[in-house]
């Protein structure tokens, strides 16, 4: 209802996978309940939060008869689909710049991101720390952003994002 959540897991060992960041009215197990099977996976509160949870039990029923639920749930489900694959298909042709702003704009609050991890943002946008760090002293050094410490501040957004 109110806040981000990042939702990710640890596949390879401690470092983690983004799997998508979800912002207010998205719905979240919807694969979980329709392959009626547990996917471990961890949610983090990016900001402070309110979700509405309900039991698999509990909504086994509300969905039981009620097309208008159930085709919302498989939209929801296609739309991520659709989105998973548009992303992954359009990522690599999008500058690296652009790509860094983004995954930025994504964990901003307030054009601010605290305690970034840069080893997780690196493996994210698929490219080295070195790299990452390369990229994020060009932006700062012409204005995009301002670094402190694991503290990035976003100056202005280009046109393009």
């Amino acid at each position: 209802m109110e806040g981000k959540i990042k939702i990710y897991s640890a596949f390879y060992g401690d470092k983690e996978v983004i799997i998508e960041f979800c912002k207010p009215l998205q719905i979240l197990g919807e694969v979980e309940y329709i392959q009626n099977k547990d996917i471990n996976v961890n949610v983090e509160a990016l900001t402070p939060c309110i979700v509405i949870g309900i039991l698999r039990e509990d909504f086994k029923k509300m969905i039981s008869g009620n097309d208008k639920l159930y085709e919302l749930l498989l939209r929801t489900v296609t739309s991520k689909l659709t989105s998973t694959m548009t992303h992954i298909l359009s990522y690599h042709q999008k500058p690296l710049e652009e790509r860094i702003l983004n995954y930025l704009k994504e964990l901003s609050q307030n054009n601010k991101v605290e305690k970034i991890k840069y080893i997780e943002m690196a493996g994210f946008l698929k490219i080295s720390d070195r790299h990452l760090r390369k990229v994020l002293k060009k932006l700062d050094d012409t204005g995009v952003i301002s670094k402190s410490g694991k503290t990035i501040y976003i100056l202005k957004w280009p046109d393009n994002i």
